[in-house]
């Protein structure tokens, strides 16, 4: 969506459509819209129901019903433009405030307007409240804060007070409680236990490695934690704090599975759960704090789900899959109390759908259509597709089909990698894949090799292998036009970020499979992003590439391998480029590099800065597209 808004004045001339689709007169706006309602919450004690409201502009309103009164108030306004938002107490909550004059805030139910504490600053983050004193937080400060002399590190600061400042030579700065004293390296992550206090970080080394240490409070000493598994990613503590969640596999458990860590006795549980088909990465675990009973996982399989481990969670989940035959069922949020659960309901075919299970009556409410606008008959459906890569790993993708005839010939078809490589395409209704299949194309979402959820061989064995991905992709493209539903001829591929990476990678490694390209913000020379990530003293980024690519200073050639921007003469087909407008690639823009570089080989080219919030693929119609017609 984000990619549509920025890229506009774009149409596939000459590449044309199929037969139009159902929503064929349905306007370009209505798709770029983003949802009316998302980040549906229920207070701790259960009585209160809070969401985003969210309006064409794309301004947020938080919007809260009390259950004890069957009242709705707002919260928010153009100046105020609520971004995100988390419950601290029953009435205490916290914002974050988008805008030119982006803040925090904190409000507290029937008590007037927000108050506004601190401004949000890119030196800095908010990391975690302490439940048992909403004003403190733990708060990381970037390394160049030392540029202007303020101190980095972790700190537990007083969020109540404005203007954070943080002294670099003497902590008499009113807001620090005190420093967090950290084991040795540079700070990458942490993880809180279910009380707020501070228990794990992972630290960075020069070389680009990177260790797990634990403590039990800020004032004890962190040990090094060395877990039994290649892949093991920490999932939560459990209700004790004495235990973490892990979801760990290697090749010999392909998909991996749950389990338990005892951190007092560096000792590892019988295996809890596993999944054939997916991993568990960034598995939410669902648990009683009382008994510690497992009550579910809510992890991406097709889609997003939930899926229950106990007897009392399995029979709220059936009632809500009998009510809603066809859809995924996933829990959103609970409440501590144990009065209400949100849940969402997602399928490709319509809009997510947002629900609240009432545990006492065993009764289902049904929130307002998150996208009220869409109507009519239904909506395009995908289809799971498997193929296999070139050295035969099984992949999958979804293949998703105009509702209305076919084409005298075959559909055309838009290839849409998902801007990883570390994310995946997911049954779900996704705007983007619909205004295609609207206006008669055929839309192919590859799950290409490092797309998350997978097993050991598909998700990390070559997690780091880009130029395979853009193998993979072609041998799914190849695989669909043999079956005769899509057009060879007109295939065209379009993605920003890695995506467009991937996007100008695919017409110039395989310049003879591809129509016609549609790029945003990708990296084309990965050589250069290293270095300049170097240079600006992004540590993080850099170590990230360093660890997948090695040094680049030492050995540049795995980075020139996997850069496109070193084969564009290959390039037959028209490319439009259009450039980052925000995100974290905005201030490493290759976009002019690779402008300069098409236009030394081809005059197949368009690029076009524009922040107009619109994408007109109305062949023909659209004023000023001066793509060339192929």
């Amino acid at each position: 969506m984000k990619f549509l808004r920025s890229v506009c004045g774009v149409a596939l001339l000459g590449f044309g459509g199929g037969a139009q689709g159902t929503c064929a007169e349905t306007p370009v706006a209505s798709f770029l819209r983003s949802d009316a309602i998302r980040s549906v919450t229920v207070s701790p004690d259960g009585e209160k129901l809070a969401y985003l409201l969210v309006d064409e502009a794309g301004d947020g309103t938080l919007a809260i019903y009390d259950y004890r009164t069957g009242q709705t108030s707002g919260v928010g306004s153009k100046r105020d433009d609520v971004y995100s938002y988390r419950w601290l107490s029953d009435e205490l909550l916290f914002f974050s405030n988008a805008g030119t004059n982006a803040h925090y805030s904190f409000y507290t139910l029937g008590k007037g307007r927000p108050k506004a504490v601190m401004a949000e600053d890119a030196r800095f983050q908010v990391l975690q409240f302490r439940p048992d004193d909403p004003s403190l937080a733990y708060c990381y400060y970037f390394p160049k804060s030392n540029a202007d002399g303020v101190r980095s590190g972790l700190a537990l600061v007083d969020v109540t007070k404005s203007n954070v400042r943080v002294s670099g030579r003497e902590i008499k700065q009113r807001n620090v409680k005190y420093w967090v004293e950290l084991p040795p390296g540079r700070f990458l992550a942490a993880k809180f236990d279910h009380k707020g206090m501070l228990r794990l970080v992972w630290m960075g080394d020069e070389a680009g490695g990177m260790q797990l240490y634990h403590h039990w409070n800020d004032e004890s000493v962190w040990a090094p934690v060395s877990l039994p598994w290649e892949r093991a990613v920490v999932l939560s503590f459990d209700g004790s704090g004495n235990s973490i969640w892990l979801a760990a596999g290697d090749a010999s458990l392909p998909t991996g599975g749950l389990f338990a860590y005892d951190l007092t006795t560096g000792t590892l549980s019988e295996m809890l759960y596993s999944d054939p088909d997916y991993n568990l990465d960034g598995a939410e675990v669902i648990f009683d704090d009382e008994t510690e009973e497992l009550l579910g996982l809510t992890y991406r399989r097709a889609g997003v789900e939930t899926i229950p481990l106990s007897p009392s969670f399995a029979k709220m989940i059936d009632a809500v899959k009998a009510a809603m035959p066809g859809w995924l069922i996933a829990v959103e949020a609970l409440d501590d109390a144990e009065k209400r659960i949100v849940l969402s309901a997602s399928i490709d075919r319509f809009p997510t759908t947002y629900l609240v299970y009432d545990l006492k009556t065993q009764s289902i409410q049904g929130l307002p259509p998150t996208r009220p606008w869409v109507e009519g008959p239904p909506i395009s459906q995908a289809s799971l597709v498997r193929w296999s890569a070139r050295d035969g790993l099984p992949l999958q993708g979804l293949l998703t089909l105009p509702v209305e005839r076919k084409p005298e010939t075959a559909w055309p078809l838009v290839v849409l990698p998902h801007d990883g490589p570390r994310a995946r395409s997911l049954v779900a209704y996704d705007p983007e894949v619909q205004l295609f299949v609207s206006r008669g194309y055929a839309v192919f979402q590859p799950n290409y090799r490092g797309s998350t959820g997978f097993s050991w061989a598909v998700s990390d064995a070559d997690k780091d292998a880009y130029r395979k991905m853009s193998e993979d992709i072609a041998e799914g493209v190849k695989y669909l036009t043999k079956t005769g539903v899509i057009d060879p001829k007109r295939v065209a591929i379009m993605g920003s970020y890695f995506g467009g990476f991937l996007a100008v990678a695919a017409v110039a490694w395989e310049p003879e499979l591809y129509a016609c390209a549609v790029t945003q913000a990708g990296v084309f020379d990965w050589e250069k992003l290293a270095k300049d990530y170097a240079r600006e003293d992004r540590l993080d980024s850099r170590d990230v590439l360093t660890r997948a690519f090695g040094d680049v200073e030492a050995d540049p050639e795995p980075y020139r391998a996997m850069s496109p921007i070193r084969d564009l003469a290959r390039v037959r087909a028209p490319v439009f480029v259009a450039p980052s407008l925000s995100g974290f690639l905005a201030a490493n823009d290759q976009t002019p590099e690779l402008v300069e570089a098409l236009k030394k080989t081809t005059d197949l080219i368009e690029s076009r800065r524009s922040k107009r919030s619109a994408l007109a693929w109305d062949r023909g119609r659209t004023p000023g597209v001066t793509t060339k017609r192929f």
